[in-house]
């Protein structure tokens, strides 16, 4: 399955964005789910397709979250000082290269492939186009430049290591 929706992501960033030069980036977002031992709430896969006006396509993934500690509410309402966590990861580089960028794709599906429920599918189609300015450019360069094997130096990032999780609490 994860070869088959990363075949109709590629597909449709090449033809639908490439071919007819449209000036913006391609967002895909996957609803993920709980860890529902530990939390209630929301997580998500964002994965950015963008090429630069360039031959050289980066994917860039990104997650985001907006959770709650099951024993922190009774899925009605709030215990008294406790509130949701909300939060995102930064953008991480998966590929920027005129042939690994499909494979990108992939590796982050794959490295969601247990985690991804469905394709988020806003009013209009399951792909979002996003107007690149001159900050968001800006960025996307920057995590490029900051990459091992791009620029940067140390361990490449890993988006699920970055995401925000409870500590499970072990029982005596």
């Amino acid at each position: 399955m994860r070869n088959i929706v990363s075949h109709i992501i590629c597909s449709e960033y090449e033809h639908r964005w490439r071919k007819c030069g449209l000036p913006s980036a391609m967002k895909v977002v996957f609803s993920l789910t709980n860890d529902y031992d530990v939390e209630d709430g929301y997580r998500h896969l964002e994965i950015l397709v963008y090429d630069f006006g360039n031959r050289y396509v980066g994917v860039f993934g990104k997650a985001d979250w907006n959770v709650i500690r099951n024993e922190w509410s009774d899925g009605y309402t709030l215990d008294a000082g406790h509130e949701y966590v909300k939060g995102a990861t930064p953008y991480v580089l998966y590929g920027h290269h005129d042939s690994c960028w499909r494979e990108a794709v992939e590796t982050i599906l794959r490295e969601y492939e247990k985690k991804i429920v469905l394709i988020d599918c806003v009013f209009g189609g399951w792909t979002k186009p996003i107007r690149v300015d001159d900050d968001l450019k800006k960025l996307l360069k920057g995590v490029i430049t900051a990459t091992p094997g791009y620029g940067g130096h140390g361990v490449r990032a890993k988006l699920s290591d970055l995401e925000f999780q409870f500590e499970k609490e072990t029982v005596v």
